[in-house]
């Protein structure tokens, strides 16, 4: 149902156009460079794990095997809290929200520095996972009050642009920080870096808690007129086959498009995870003998390639309307470059790989999630999205530990690729399967 149709049946006046686009500039240029810097900052705090698995496991004794199961017990921590944090969003509003997660992770990622062993890091992790459940899924539900549905692959794209350029600033940033602060006051570098890397997350926090409006109503740099015509626009999307329903309910979730897009997440997330959490040991493994700053170096080109790659892509998706296979493409892409990673004795091409792998993974990520709410009613978005996260979380959990085990078990991570070859075509089967289906329900339902 477009504006113009939904204003004629519930007997409204007809959308301003014109407030509506000013209405949609403001909220980009307000909301998403301080989503953006907050998702930095969440992902530097992800990413920073791996860098200081570097000098960190010998320092604690903490083998390959049971440093993948500490990352396995973040992301285990995060899925449990998950869609309880997106109804406790919805509960208290976003700002108050967003701005306690923020908060909790920032104190939760720096106590990481008092590990002692292994179990100092599992409990730490754990912490530090339930304290930032719940972020993505909330700022991907915070933007359907915002942006309208033809806008949001590009807001998607801005907002988790955050994470390969997180990969490009936080790994040369966590190397200089490993080498050059090892030993100060007696503390090693990996110490120094959570916490250093802490700060900037509390602040935003704090930040939030200032300047996040709740919604349109709130917002005081939109005019009543925009404001209005904003939220018209926003009810106006409504989702064929799917009845709003004021109870927390699965009902809405169960049906075949949003079960194998669910699928397809959790395939995307484990690839993405092992990414995050093990490309520093990777490109180290690559380039043997290269020291911490050079592999911090390295590993900043996957995240600028990424940059690059999510800004021309979600533009091309969101100017032609079309979704599924722009995301077969970038997952296409991301599956060949694991499949370059895994040719031992040419580090060079290995490299590339990663960089093909990275910048296809996460330019599939905005655009897959344009397509959740064509299939949830309004209502339905908030247990929706945070389902479909939740499952993204279970690729997470699983991902750590069986990437550690394979690496101690073969020597290399040439294992490691291939899994990544499988996990992303899988997904880029699945999306296509998703939007094929919801495409032929709607048809169905129309008719």
């Amino acid at each position: 149902m477009d504006s113009a149709t939904y204003a004629q049946a519930h007997h409204v006046p007809a959308i301003d156009r014109t407030a509506l686009d000013e209405a949609v500039k403001r909220s980009f240029r307000h909301l998403l460079p301080l989503l953006f810097a907050c998702y930095v900052m969440a992902y530097i705090d992800r990413i920073n794990f791996g860098f200081a698995a570097i000098t960190m496991n010998s320092d604690l004794g903490v083998t390959l095997t049971q440093f993948g199961l500490a990352g396995t017990l973040f992301y285990a921590a995060y899925f449990f809290f998950e869609v309880p944090s997106n109804l406790l969003l919805v509960r208290f509003g976003a700002r108050l929200w967003i701005a306690r997660i923020m908060i909790s992770w920032g104190l939760a990622s720096m106590a990481t520095c008092l590990a002692t062993g292994p179990w100092g890091l599992y409990i730490a992790r754990v912490v530090l996972g339930i304290a930032e459940a719940g972020f993505v899924p909330g700022v991907l539900l915070y933007l359907t009050f915002w942006i309208p549905a033809a806008k949001r692959g590009r807001a998607n794209a801005l907002f988790m642009i955050a994470q390969p350029m997180a990969i490009m600033l936080g790994s040369p940033l966590s190397g200089v920080i490993l080498a050059s602060m090892d030993g100060y006051r007696g503390m090693h570098g990996w110490q120094w870096m959570f916490i250093i890397e802490a700060i900037p997350t509390i602040i935003l926090g704090l930040f939030v808690l200032k300047y996040l409006p709740d919604g349109p109503k709130k917002a005081r740099w939109l005019t009543e007129s925009q404001s209005n015509a904003l939220m018209a626009e926003l009810a106006s999307e409504q989702v064929t086959g799917q009845a709003d329903t004021s109870r927390i309910s699965f009902k809405p979730l169960l049906n075949a498009p949003f079960v194998t897009t669910c699928v397809a997440y959790f395939a995307l997330v484990a690839s993405l995870s092992t990414l995050g959490t093990w490309s520093p040991l990777i490109i180290k493994d690559i380039f043997s003998g290269s020291s911490v700053l050079n592999v911090g170096l390295a590993a900043a080109l996957p995240g600028l390639a990424a940059i690059i790659m999510m800004a021309l892509l979600s533009g091309s998706s969101d100017r032609r309307q079309e979704r599924a296979y722009h995301f077969a493409f970038a997952a296409t892409l991301s599956a060949l470059g694991w499949f370059a990673s895994t040719l031992s004795g040419n580090p060079t091409l290995q490299l590339i790989g990663l960089i093909a792998a990275t910048a296809g993974g996460f330019s599939a990520m905005p655009i897959l999630w344009t397509i959740p709410p064509t299939m949830l009613s309004r209502l339905a978005r908030p247990m929706g999205i945070a389902v479909i996260t939740s499952c993204g979380i279970l690729g997470s959990v699983i991902s750590p530990t069986i990437n550690g085990i394979l690496r101690e078990g073969t020597g290399s991570y040439v294992a490691t690729g291939w899994l990544g070859v499988f996990w992303m075509g899988t997904t880029a089967v699945l999306l296509v399967i998703a939007v094929k289906l919801q495409q032929g329900m709607t048809r169905s339902n129309a008719g």
